[in-house]
């Protein structure tokens, strides 16, 4: 492997390391005042959580299949897993339910059904996916689409609900606000990722 290409994978290492470290501090701070969380707040931890173990999740398998590898081939060759895609139908169903069903909680009777609706939908369209088309080999189209599409436009449908509906309290004194533009933020970092993915898994395998 080249400098530049040493260079890139330590870059990616540490991000991820300093990603998962950053999201320890509010289920942290969640934790800690959990009896002060309202049902919107308290199911956001949750789905942190879930964001977290998923992470740990993977970082465990990468570990075992690098020490254990001799142990754990046989298995991997019969469910055909040469990589982690296998795991991202968690995050896709993390977001689409848990997400999905944060934000049923805030805004209007109107919506939180249609809400609810399609988070189960997509959820299912996600599993249908998973188990029958794409597979977990390849990170494929669909679901990596639907959960971008999804992530983004929840957010920014709740900013413009928030708009629209003139809500009483300042917006530096909204957790929904800040938690909505951070998702934002993420998503789009996370959509440059999935546009990238292939080629750095197939140019730069070790990233």
């Amino acid at each position: 492997m080249s400098k530049i290409e040493n260079f890139y994978n330590s870059l990616f290492i540490i991000f991820a390391t300093v990603n998962m470290g950053i999201i320890v501090i509010p289920i942290l701070v969640g934790i800690l005042r959990k009896k002060n969380l309202n049902k919107p707040l308290s199911l956001f931890l949750i789905y942190l959580i879930v964001i977290l173990c998923i992470n740990i999740l993977e970082k465990i398998f990468i570990w075992a299949a690098n020490t254990h590898y001799d142990i754990l081939k046989p298995y991997m060759d019969y469910l055909e897993i040469g990589n982690t895609y296998f795991i991202q139908i968690l995050a896709y169903l993390n977001n689409f339910l848990f997400l999905g069903f944060f934000y049923a909680l805030l805004v209007s009777p109107k919506y939180k059904t249609w809400l609810k609706r399609i988070a189960i939908s997509l959820a299912v369209i996600a599993v249908i996916n998973y188990l029958f088309y794409e597979g977990h080999k390849v990170q494929g189209v669909i679901n990596p689409t639907l959960d971008v599409i999804f992530s983004f436009v929840l957010p920014a449908f709740y900013l413009w609900f928030m708009y629209r509906e003139n809500l009483s309290f300042p917006i530096k004194k909204n957790p929904y606000f800040l938690i909505s533009f951070c998702l934002i933020f993420t998503n789009l970092i996370g959509f440059f990722l999935y546009v990238t993915g292939d080629y750095i898994y197939g140019e730069v395998f070790t990233l």
